[in-house]
């Protein structure tokens, strides 16, 4: 009689033991999802967080738009050549 009962309790420990695996699994699948979405997410930030590569000037060969950054660089004395202070 005792090893009925026994039986029975543990054929029904194993049936809630696969239900909650079975649970589990597919929560771990949900979050599988949730993860490749902010991959993907995060590779298409960074594409669009590159800076755009500049061409080149054809006069000068500096990149376009450099010069314009420069007249906005803080000024910064020369300390070698002719203009150099003495």
């Amino acid at each position: 009689m005792r090893s009925a009962q026994a039986a029975k309790d543990t054929a029904a420990l194993i049936e809630d033991s696969l239900s909650k695996s079975k649970a589990g699994n597919a929560k771990l699948e949900q979050v599988i999802l949730v993860f490749q979405g902010i991959s993907e997410s995060a590779a298409k930030v960074k594409i669009l967080g590159r800076p755009k590569k500049l061409e080149p000037c054809p006069k000068c060969g500096l990149p376009i738009g450099y010069m314009e950054r420069r007249k906005h660089a803080p000024k910064v004395p020369r300390t070698v050549g002719p203009d150099a202070p003495a």
